[in-house]
């Protein structure tokens, strides 16, 4: 069995100028790579380098698009769909994940990408339910949790609740290879794989 591993849109950066090789990084016979329908329409809206190397990344290393079975919005153009339905590659989502989506709304207003506020973030952070989710976000500190509103960061939320969040800032600090340092994290025991 794989690890799975879902790659936050900001990881792009982060590997582009470390000139990163994902598939030596992170080997086929070990890892299985995936991004969210919401990662992928977040690459369309990145500069034109970014953008090839992104596109090569995921050709070569065999990255996949994980996309929730369900429906849009009425009006969604076909291009900027989120889920998919019968025959188009979606998947059931577990339960945790459809309740975790719940409870952090998605803002107003659509980005270039399409999505709305948060939207990325929430769907990647929810993956973290089953997968290890690498994250470019910037680590915060736990605060207080205010009971009466759900937290604003999704990501946050899903690495309290001790789901598999990896902080590209741990894993430069850590001093391991990728490989290693997801390694570690999955087998800690809190993986809910």
């Amino acid at each position: 069995m794989t690890i799975p591993v879902f790659i936050d849109n900001n990881v792009w950066d982060f590997v582009f100028e470390k000139s990163l090789d994902l598939c030596a990084e992170l080997p086929r016979d070990q890892f299985s790579i995936y991004i969210t329908r919401e990662g992928e329409l977040e690459i369309e809206g990145v500069g034109p380098e970014l953008k090839a190397f992104i596109e090569d990344t995921i050709a070569r290393c065999g990255v996949q698009t994980d996309a929730l079975f369900g429906f849009d919005e009425d009006g969604t153009p076909p291009e900027k769909r989120r889920y998919r339905g019968f025959g188009e590659g979606g998947r059931w989502g577990h339960e945790e994940e459809g309740e975790f989506m719940k409870a952090f709304p998605v803002g107003p207003g659509d980005r270039p990408s399409g999505l709305k506020k948060k939207e990325g973030d929430r769907a990647v952070a929810a993956r973290a339910f089953h997968a290890v989710v690498l994250t470019g976000e910037k680590k915060k500190q736990s605060g207080p949790q205010r009971k009466t509103a759900p937290l604003k960061a999704p990501l946050k939320a899903a690495y309290e609740q001790r789901w598999k969040v990896l902080y590209l800032e741990d894993y430069k600090a850590s001093g391991q290879s990728l490989s290693a340092f997801i390694k570690a994290a999955w087998s800690s025991g809190t993986s809910r794989a």
